[in-house]
């Protein structure tokens, strides 16, 4: 007996080849002309409903949808962010997944079939949506995400938090907090709560780009951090 053959609709492949086009040809072309530094490789692809800011980078097999990300964000290679809001300057690593979906887990099954109208396997047994599947996630400003983390639907993660590599994250991550785990627990804070609070305040990736370069070498240049040190940034900025 003959094995299973493998057929892929060409009503599919049709569906999913213009996008990629219009992504190379028309989206990224626009990008570029209009956002100063905006880059993203071929292999890249992002749908219509993204947003992008200045200096933001796609590396190679970075697929994005409904996405708004902040000025100089990247994404490393390979990966996957749906429904997700993402701030300035967050740099996030090779492999990481953000926004999967969700599944119920006291209903007698899991699968999509029973609540789900998207017919992700081809068949189903309601008219109605009966869950809400994809939940928007937040990620801040100046976050950090390792590789190969997985961050679930609906989370909020703080400005300048980090998240180790191979984290899987279910709970909101407070700001300038570390986390890592499976799942995901503070593991501690970069710096002191006072100093924490005085950047939440200060918020300086707001300010535009060219003005964090003129004194980007007093954000490196020490590694002990008071209120007093913040507050002087904040006062260089506004001399700017």
């Amino acid at each position: 007996m003959h094995g299973p053959t493998l057929c892929v609709s060409w009503d599919i492949v049709m569906f999913r080849f213009p996008k990629r086009i219009k992504w190379l040809t028309f989206y990224v072309f626009n990008l570029k002309r209009n956002l100063h530094g905006f880059w993203a490789d071929l292999r890249s692809f992002s749908d219509p409903l993204c947003s992008f800011s200045e200096y933001c980078k796609l590396y190679k097999f970075v697929s994005l949808y409904n996405v708004r990300v902040g000025k100089c964000t990247y994404f490393a290679e390979k990966t996957i962010v749906s429904n997700c809001t993402i701030g300035a300057f967050c740099s996030i690593g090779p492999q990481v997944l953000i926004g999967l979906g969700v599944h119920p887990l006291k209903w007698i099954s899991t699968h999509p079939s029973f609540y789900s109208t998207a017919n992700q396997s081809g068949i189903q047994f309601t008219s109605k949506n009966k869950l809400e599947e994809h939940k928007e996630t937040f990620v801040g400003n100046d976050v950090w995400i390792g590789a190969k983390s997985i961050i679930l639907d609906g989370v909020i993660v703080g400005d300048g938090a980090v998240i180790a590599a191979g984290s899987v994250v279910s709970k909101d991550v407070p700001p300038y907090s570390i986390v890592g785990g499976v799942p995901a627990k503070i593991i501690k804070h970069r710096f002191k709560k006072d100093v924490i609070d005085q950047l939440l305040l200060f918020k300086w990736w707001d300010y535009p780009v060219e003005q964090i370069k003129r004194i980007s070498h007093s954000f490196i240049e020490k590694e002990d951090w008071c209120v007093e040190d913040i507050e002087e940034l904040e006062r260089t900025f506004d001399r700017l």
